[in-house]
């Protein structure tokens, strides 16, 4: 739009000489780009009617302003005569069809409704400039100051061309970029529907190996068949494992796709902190670990999503015992209030191997482990962190870690809970995790 008023303004003959200002010209631009940007983030921000109605009248008076700025950088010895109905009926030419254009524009995105927004927006710069340029008379007045020498007719030509070209170039690399983005973002949604599907069918026949074996192993134990026995507990435990990662797999694939909803409920913190204790514990013991559980929180319930909460603790009690042998696994559970939102705060903490700072970085990555050595020795998807953390943040709250090599890890999950009888605002819970690591360090 802002080519097509200096291509007019170049095809418009005055009774005198013209030179156009750099700084008024320059200007025109910027207020073009930044009042066209404007218009258009507005209106991706929703389809209500109002939104539309704004984003139009605001591409409607940015066009107005760029032509009556680039009107103010024209220079000649002529003094001009407004006539100021005309002035009025241009803007409202341009905010009708600006306004006609965002609203075509907020319908099914077709071919056929882009080409109709982009005719209408057409038509608002047009009759804007064409309504406006008759609205405006040159009248020679040899006591006005010759026009300085700043921008000739050509110097203006070649400046329009060489930015056109500069944002045709600009709009055909952002539309490759936002197809790549496309291609992309369609390719991790057929992934994670890949993971979903062979999760599910692989989950199928793992359950019934679990459950004949199961059979066997009761058979063998009844009949004295030692041997057999033991075979059908390794199948069993070998079974379980592979069920554990793939439902690991099914999470992370269900996280990615935005599959996974939230159902909160009131629960009994002690018999919360009771039953992962209980879960946890023998997994704990079996590295010859002592485990320390202490629930200092005042509050007797809490309001969350239960399931989503106690996958997380154990996913962080299970990474404590993966990782410490002969040493000492802690889990503190305690309530506290940050910006009015009451949260529970557990601490995870552990004597075990600790994590090198350079893997600080990618320890919450998908598959990704503090280094290949740790694979090799524990084994694991490398997902149970980065699980962990998707879900603490879709809840409303964060997840933090302190650790030194040799010495121990401490990972701290905040969530925001709504206790019995108490209701915190949905602003305090969005805007929670900011709030919580701003205070890791109180």
């Amino acid at each position: 739009m802002w080519a097509t008023h200096f291509i007019a303004m170049l095809a418009y003959r005055t009774p005198a000489p013209v030179t156009f200002d750099l700084e008024w010209t320059s200007l025109s631009l910027i207020v073009a780009i930044l009042g066209a940007w404007s218009a258009f983030a507005l209106a991706e921000r929703s389809r209500a009617a109002w939104i539309v109605v704004a984003s139009g009248i605001l591409f409607g008076v940015t066009v107005s302003a760029l032509h009556f700025i680039g009107m103010l950088g024209l220079e000649t010895a002529a003094r001009r005569v407004w006539q100021s109905g005309l002035i009025v009926a241009a803007t409202s030419f341009c905010v009708a069809f600006g306004v006609l254009a965002m609203a075509v524009r907020s319908r099914e995105p077709t071919i056929g409704n882009a080409i109709k927004s982009a005719a209408l927006l057409s038509a608002a710069v047009l009759s804007l400039h064409l309504t406006a340029m008759t609205a405006v008379r040159f009248i020679p007045d040899p006591t006005m100051f010759a026009p300085r020498e700043e921008l000739g007719g050509a110097d203006l030509s070649w400046m329009v061309a060489i930015i056109v070209i500069v944002m045709l170039l600009a709009v055909t690399f952002t539309t490759i970029a936002d197809h790549q983005l496309a291609l992309a973002e369609a390719e991790s949604r057929a992934k994670s529907k890949f993971l979903t599907t062979m999760s599910h069918e692989l989950r199928t026949p793992l359950t019934s190996i679990v459950a004949y074996a199961e059979l066997i192993a009761e058979t063998a134990r009844d009949e004295g068949a030692a041997q057999f026995e033991q075979d059908a507990e390794t199948i069993i435990g070998a079974s379980k494992h592979l069920l554990f990662l793939i439902s690991e797999i099914l999470d992370f694939s269900r996280l990615e796709a935005d599959m996974i909803a939230l159902r909160r409920s009131t629960f009994a913190l002690q018999q919360f902190v009771d039953d992962v204790e209980a879960t946890a514990r023998p997994l704990i013991e079996q590295g010859g670990n002592t485990f320390v559980v202490d629930l200092r929180s005042r509050a007797a319930s809490a309001n969350m999503d239960e399931a989503r909460l106690r996958q997380c603790v154990l996913n962080l009690l299970s990474n404590a015992a993966k990782f410490t042998q002969n040493g000492v696994v802690e889990l503190l559970v305690r309530t506290e209030e940050r910006g009015g939102v009451h949260v529970l705060r557990f601490d995870v903490s552990d004597t075990g191997v600790g994590i090198q700072p350079s893997a600080m970085d990618r320890i919450f990555r998908p598959f990704a482990q503090a280094d290949d050595s740790i694979t090799r020795r524990f084994g694991g998807t490398g997902l149970g962190l980065a699980i962990t953390k998707q879900l603490i943040e879709k809840m409303g709250g964060a997840i933090t870690v302190e650790s030194q090599p040799d010495v121990g890890s401490l990972f701290t999950i905040w969530a925001p809970t709504q206790q019995t009888g108490e209701k915190e605002s949905a602003s305090d819970v969005r805007r929670l995790p900011t709030q919580l690591v701003s205070g890791v360090a109180a």
